[in-house]
C-alpha cells in the first residue's frame, strides 16, 4: 500500500532530490577539508601520539587498579590478623578465668551400653 493512500502523503521528488544533493554536497565539503589537512598537520604523527597516550593512559589505569588491589588485600590481611589475635586473647582469658566442670557418673547410673546389629540374615542385607 502507498503512502499517499493511506492519507499520509510521502516525500515528494523534489524535496528527495533536494536532500541527496545536500548530502552530496556536505560529503564532498567535508572529504575537501580532510584533504586539506596533511598540510597543516602531520596526521601520522598525530595518530601516532594518540595512540601512545591511549597506551599509557591504560597502563596508568592498570597500574592503580593493581595498587588498588594490593592495598585492599593488605587491608584484609591485618584485618583478618587483629580479629585473630583478640580471638585468641578472648579464648585464652576464657580458658584461664573459668575450669570447665568435668561432668561426674554417678554410680548408681549403669554405663549405656553400646547396641550391636544382629547379623543380616538375608544375602541382600548382607552385601551393604
Amino acid at each position: 500500500m502507498s503512502a499517499h493512500r493511506r492519507g499520509k502523503p510521502g516525500p515528494t521528488r523534489l524535496r528527495s532530490f533536494l536532500t541527496s544533493a545536500l548530502w552530496l554536497a556536505s560529503g564532498s565539503a567535508l572529504m575537501f577539508g580532510l584533504a586539506q589537512l596533511p598540510s597543516y598537520l602531520d596526521t601520522v604523527l598525530f595518530f601516532s601520539t594518540a595512540l601512545r597516550n591511549l597506551t599509557l593512559g591504560l597502563m596508568h589505569f592498570g597500574a592503580g587498579v593493581l595498587q588498588l588491589g594490593g592495598a585492599l588485600l593488605l587491608l584484609g590481611l591485618v584485618s583478618l590478623s587483629l580479629v585473630l589475635l583478640i580471638g585468641g586473647v578472648v579464648r585464652g582469658v576464657k580458658a584461664f578465668m573459668a575450669a570447665p566442670a568435668r561432668p561426674t557418673r554417678s554410680k548408681k547410673q549403669p554405663r549405656a551400653l553400646v547396641r550391636r546389629r544382629q547379623p543380616a540374615t538375608s544375602y541382600l542385607l548382607q552385601s551393604r
